[in-house]
């Protein structure tokens, strides 16, 4: 692979990061929640900036690439954004949102899923990451919004060209996050 579809690649992957794509299903459900501001604070504290920090951080000290790619390495940064995962799912339960209760208990489950398959295979959480926010949007939303599953193509194919994740994991993160995200989602609307 030359250097310029090696970047084209890397940019996807980046643009794709699953804590992005978390602040983005923050911004398209908050609305509809029962308050926008306090969803959006809690939100976008737990979803995006309390994993990338926890990542970052860990980069910065030299303990992992960015892209996490040890499969040892991954738990200790799974159990962090479940915890944070966990305490929003509280805060939601506590007011009544159940919306937001939705997608909290979503991240949750899905990301307590992928940590204990990590243990046997290196699941992708870009594919995870991006079909259980769509599978949120087509439930809630309506079947219009399905072809945003089309979305998961050049996420896919970048990471398996990066050789990040080989289809059996690129497929298992996208099944497990959409049937997950389903289920929750119907238990909880």
């Amino acid at each position: 692979m030359d250097h310029k579809e090696y970047k084209l690649y890397r940019v996807l992957s980046f643009i794709f990061f699953p804590a992005f794509i978390a602040a983005i299903e923050i911004l398209v459900f908050a609305p509809f929640s029962k308050n926008i501001f306090g969803s959006l604070i809690i939100g976008l504290s737990f979803f995006t900036l309390y994993p990338t920090l926890s990542i970052y951080k860990k980069y910065l000290n030299g303990e992992i690439d960015l892209d996490v790619s040890d499969r040892l390495e991954r738990p200790r940064i799974f159990a962090s954004a479940i915890t944070g995962f966990d305490a929003c799912a509280g805060i939601f339960w506590f007011i009544g949102d159940r919306l937001m209760l939705a997608v909290s208990l979503s991240y949750f489950i899905v990301t307590t899923f992928i940590m204990l398959i990590n243990f046997f295979s290196k699941i992708s959480t870009h594919t995870a990451g991006l079909a259980g926010p769509i599978t949120a949007a087509v439930f809630y939303f309506g079947i219009y919004y399905a072809p945003l599953y089309l979305l998961l193509l050049p996420v896919a194919y970048a990471r398996f060209k990066l050789g990040m994740h080989n289809r059996f994991q690129l497929t298992a993160g996208a099944v497990v996050s959409t049937v997950l995200t389903y289920l929750i989602f119907s238990l909880v609307l």
